[in-house]
Order: structure tokens, then sequence, then C-alpha cells
């Protein structure tokens, strides 16, 4: 038992916490928002340490009514809100959800707002990377086994394995648990939800490239075997071996293409990705050799892997809940893959050359359009190139800096930082136009990206060993959030 004056002198410090409280001997510390965060979650939702660091970014949900509604909504008083916690399993517990104060619910939020950008395509890299191996080796594995043991046997040893792996899973306790909610939202809420996803322009250019992007490669992977049989007169075993390095480039280049994703933008990786289906839709096309065919499905599969995975990363950053983030973009790829199996048999009527060169034609469109980078992506592509030129001249510009403010310039017509507002004035408007920000003042914009982007600020941070995508990406989430931006992380 605490005694209640030491307790009442724990609940004053934790309110009132400042930056000045966390003194140290180098002058570093943890970031204040995450301490104040911590702070207040043990004391005011008595969370145990094992339970409060296993939060998740999310944990910290509001409802009205039975209803979710956003943490910073100005339709409901703070005072009529219910702020809930999600807390994930723990050492000596399962998951569970329960309403705590709103200030635990603000702190949260306030330090999810700060905290430095989590980069997540190597991860996801992993994981697309495992998928496609495993599909690569069990098409081919089926193709080799089918002549062996037919097709009830295939059937009975993928039922099998899977119930196999099933059982070893819940043994090891792998599979993740998450939290019961205390009530389930009724349709209409569910619905604003997936509106919400839809609603930006950005989150429906990502759902669109995953319908497309799966519509292209289902629909040349379905019938893959038939072209080899037709082209080459190959058996079972035959087909199995020509299709064994589709899925190999995932599996083993799954994490560096996640890492390039993280380092150079996905608005390169992904508009490359579906040009090198394209490229290999359309030679498949042609009359080529057996062996230039089994280089190309390979690279064609690379050409899936340096989409699928990126495009999940976009949705993940969505605004909106992330479960129902990634169950439509399931539901995209899924439908897809439908689509373009049914697709291409349709135009299979005229022929393995035209139906190829109809896919092709159109994957080449789709990156072309890909490649046309606006709105957050040609926002970040921006800050990148600016980096990387200003890690060039830095050095000699900070010395000579004027003294003038930088909008007194523009509005006096100085060339050189004219020039520099009129390339930055559209790419912020292409951000609220997406609805990444909300309607801003473009001169404020502009400022409070020069101010992150001054060639001081970047080579201090290239002087402590940051690589130049590594400043680019952090100053480019702050201007983001300064902005306005709401981002998940």
């Amino acid at each position: 038992m605490i005694a209640e004056g030491i307790w009442a002198k724990l609940l004053w410090a934790g309110l009132n916490l400042e930056p000045g409280d966390l003194p140290t001997s180098d002058s570093r510390t943890y970031p204040v928002e995450l301490i104040r965060a911590i702070t207040l979650t043990w004391l005011f939702a008595g969370q145990r340490s094992d339970e409060i660091a296993r939060l998740r970014v999310g944990c910290i949900r509001w409802q009205h009514d039975g209803l979710p509604i956003p943490g910073d909504s100005g339709e409901v008083l703070a005072r009529d809100a219910v702020c809930l916690l999600d807390v994930p399993t723990h050492k000596t517990g399962t998951a569970f959800t329960k309403p705590v104060d709103p200030l635990v619910g603000k702190a949260v939020e306030a330090w999810q707002a700060v905290r430095p950008a989590q980069l997540h395509g190597k991860a996801l890299g992993w994981l697309f990377g495992g998928m496609a191996g495993g599909i690569a080796v069990g098409s081919s594995a089926g193709a080799l086994a089918e002549p062996a043991i037919g097709w009830p046997g295939l059937f009975q040893a993928a039922a099998t394995g899977g119930a196999l792996l099933l059982a070893v899973a819940l043994a090891a306790r792998v599979l993740p648990s998450t939290p019961r909610p205390a009530t389930f939202p009724p349709l209409a809420a569910v619905a604003v939800g997936y509106r919400r996803l839809l609603h930006t322009a950005r989150g429906q250019r990502t759902y669109a490239y995953v319908l497309l992007n799966a519509v292209l490669h289902s629909g040349i992977y379905t019938w893959l075997g038939l072209y080899l049989v037709q082209r080459f007169t190959l058996g079972p075993v035959g087909v199995g071996l020509a299709l064994l390095g589709y899925g190999i480039p995932g599996f083993l280049l799954g994490p560096v293409i996640g890492h390039l994703a993280d380092r150079y933008g996905r608005a390169r990786i992904i508009p490359t990705g579906v040009a090198l289906a394209a490229a290999c839709a359309l030679l498949l096309a042609t009359d080529s050799p057996l062996p230039a065919v089994a280089v190309i499905l390979t690279a064609l599969s690379l050409g899936y892997d340096m989409t699928q995975p990126p495009l999940g990363g976009i949705v993940t950053d969505l605004p909106g809940h992330r479960s129902q983030a990634m169950g439509l973009n399931v539901f995209a790829l899924f439908t897809g893959f439908g689509l373009g199996s049914l697709a291409f048999q349709a135009l299979l009527t005229a022929g393995f050359t035209v139906a190829l060169t109809a896919f092709g034609a159109t994957a080449l469109l789709a990156a072309a359009v890909a490649a046309t980078v606006r709105g957050r992506g040609r926002f970040e592509e921006v800050c990148r190139r600016w980096t990387r030129l200003a890690a060039g001249w830095g050095r000699a510009v900070i010395h000579i800096r004027s003294p003038i403010g930088f909008l007194t310039q523009v509005h006096a017509g100085e060339p050189v930082t004219s020039a520099l507002c009129d390339v930055l004035a559209p790419v912020v408007s292409e951000l609220v136009e997406d609805g990444v920000c909300p309607g801003i003042d473009l001169d404020y914009a502009v400022l409070v990206w020069v101010i992150l982007f001054g060639e001081r600020a970047i080579m201090d941070l290239l002087g402590v060993g940051w690589s130049v995508g590594r400043v680019a990406a952090r100053f480019a989430d702050s201007a983001l959030r300064a902005l306005g931006a709401r981002l998940d992380d």
C-alpha cells in the first residue's frame, strides 16, 4: 500500500511533468511526451510495467453512445466521450480492453503525434517474401507430385499440412492475441470506417492499384501452366520445374526490397515493379525459348514483390482503423485475383499472344500513371531530393545566408527564393487536395518546410552520422505533422 500523502505527491508530479524535470548528466533523455504517457498510464490506468511496455500504436480508442469517434472530435465534449485502452497479451494474462481516464488517452496520443516514424518496409518484405516463396514452392511441388499421388492426394496433403501447421502454431502460441472489444460497433460505424478509408484521393489510388496489380499478376500466373503446355508441350513435371523460379526473388530479396522502399520511397519502387511486370508480360507474348521464359517468370515474380508489399505499407498509413484498412486491402487483393483469372480467360479466345499483350500494355499504362507522383508521395520525393542536394552545397551556404526573412524575399521578387516557393507551393496544395493535410495557408506551409529543411539543420544531422534518406524521411514526417496531417505510424 502507498500512503495517501505519497500517492498525492505522485499524482501531482505526474500531472505537472515538464522537460526540465528530466535532467541527465549528458543532457540526453527520453522525450517528455513518452515519459508523460507512461507516467499517466501507470497512475490512472493501473497498468503494470510489462503491460505498458507492450502497448501498441493505436491502443487508445474513443467512443460516444457506442460509436467510435476521433480523439480530437470537436462535436463531443471530452467529459462525454469514453476513452478505451487496448492492452495486448502480456506475461500473466490475455489481451483485454478497459475504460480509462481521458487524461491517459490524451497523453498517449500526444506521444504518438511526435513518435518517430517506424520504417516497416523490411518487415513487410519478409512477410510477402515468405508468402511468395511458399506459393512458388507449393505450386511447383504440386505439379511434380501430381503424377504420383493424383489430385485427391494433393488435396489430402494440403489439408494435413495445414492442420499440422495450425496445431504447431497453437501449441507454440505464436498466433497474436487481440483484445476483445467491450462493445461491438454497429454496422453503420463500420461503414463509416470504410468510407473514411476511401474518402481521400490517396486511399482511392492505393486500393485501385492493389486491385489492378492483383488482376494483372493473377491473370498471367493462373494460366501459366496452360501456356507452358501449349507452347512447349511440357508435362506436369516440366511445368513444375519451369515455375520453380516464380517466388524465389520475393523469398530471397523481400527484405532487401522493403529496405529500399524505406530508404528511397515507395513512389520509386512501385512504378518500377509495375513496369517490370509489363515488360515480362510483353516478352511472354513473343516466341521466346523455354530457358528465357523461365527467367522471365522469375522476373515477373520480382515485379509482384516490388509492388504488393509497398502497397501494403501505404495501406497501414491511411487514416482510419488499421484492421479495417488491412481487411479492405485483402478484399481488394483477392477480388483482383479472381477477376484477373476471369479477364485473362476471356482474352484467351484470341490466343495467348493477344491476352499477354493486352495485360502487358495495361500494366505499362499503370506504371506510367504511378510514376506521376503527387500528394504525399510527391512531397516526400521533393524532401529527399532537396536533402541530397543540400548535402553537397550546405556547408558553404550556411555561411552566406541572408538576414532577410524567406517570405520577405519571396514577396520582394528575389529570384532564388521565389523559384523555390514556386516549386513548393503546388506540392503543398496537393497535400490538401488529397486530404493528407487540412486547408492551410500556403505561405505558412512553405515557411514551415524552409525552417525544417534548412541547410544548417541538415548538415548537423549528417555530421553526426545520419544518412541522407533518414534526414529526409524524419524531416518530411515532422513537416507533415506540423501542417496538421494525421499520420498513423
